[in-house]
């Protein structure tokens, strides 16, 4: 506001002070608005995205909606609580924040570009049987979701190679030959180029997936999961959590200060099954491969 008032264009006013209502209705005449920069987008070459979906498109002619897949993994901070609310608070009482929380696991996301096969979710976690599973007497085939483990709670390349090796199984027993569109990342190596200090499980022959490696640094444009399904996931998984503290505070007056492990399976395997078939659609036609 301070370089609006000195770059007034009509000099015969002495005192011009641009206030917030000013500067509102200003914005509001011209249609002025915020945008935010994000990343690398300006350093996009279009003609170089434009060659990079023609070469995808090549390469998975030969497959139908139903027999082309994305898979990719995100973070969730499963205990992260929200960072504002209304609440009342009292005179001269000012709203005190808690410790962030930054206990994070894993999930794996699989989707078919027909948006018929949402695949069960894998979530990689830190411990091999959490406390809660131990004294709830968890079964893990009974589990909403396919739970794996390890120190960092990453998709590690082992990991890696036993989902592929069990997706090959599938689709060999189906019958099927279908495309899976990854990113470039140093988790996902293809079973003929071994990381060199690997020492995890034999990698699979994929006699029944062809593996497609989207170009780096390209995956926040031409990656389904990315242009919406995984956000929708994290947005309903949040939702469902403070649901859950709502009902909490309901029924016992008080909110639990974080949820165990089993709990956010149970909201997390919710939160992916509200992710419709359209959805999944769209976002495809949105990544426009």
């Amino acid at each position: 506001m301070k370089q609006l008032s000195e770059c007034r264009v009509d000099k015969s006013y002495d005192h011009f002070d641009v206030s917030s209502g000013w500067l509102y209705q200003f914005k509001s005449r011209f249609q002025v608005g915020r945008l935010t920069c994000h990343g690398h987008s300006g350093d996009v070459d279009e003609s170089e995205l434009l060659s990079n979906r023609a070469s995808l498109a090549q390469l998975l002619a030969p497959f139908s909606p139903q027999g082309i897949y994305n898979a990719n993994e995100s973070g969730l901070v499963f205990n992260k609580q929200p960072n504002s609310s209304n609440v009342r608070l009292a005179p001269n009482k000012a709203l005190k924040g808690g410790k962030d929380e930054k206990t994070c696991i894993t999930t794996f996301h699989v989707v078919n570009q027909a948006g018929t096969d949402k695949r069960k979710l894998w979530v990689i976690g830190r411990a091999k049987t959490p406390k809660a599973f131990r004294q709830n007497c968890v079964n893990l085939a009974n589990l909403p979701v396919i739970y794996w483990f390890n120190k960092q709670a990453w998709m590690l390349s082992g990991l890696w190679y036993e989902f592929l090796c069990a997706l090959n199984d599938e689709m060999a027993i189906q019958h099927r030959h279908i495309a899976l569109i990854l990113d470039n990342c140093s988790y996902h190596p293809p079973p003929d180029k071994l990381p060199i200090d690997y020492t995890g499980p034999q990698p699979p022959v994929l006699t029944n997936i062809t593996l497609i490696f989207l170009p780096p640094c390209k995956t926040a444009y031409l990656q389904p999961l990315d242009m919406g399904i995984i956000k929708a996931f994290k947005a309903s998984y949040r939702h469902q959590y403070a649901e859950y503290m709502v009902e909490r505070f309901n029924e016992y007056g008080e909110t639990p200060q974080k949820i165990d492990i089993l709990k956010a399976i149970s909201l997390i395997a919710t939160g992916w099954k509200s992710i419709t078939q359209k959805t999944i659609q769209n976002c495809w036609k949105k990544a426009n491969i």
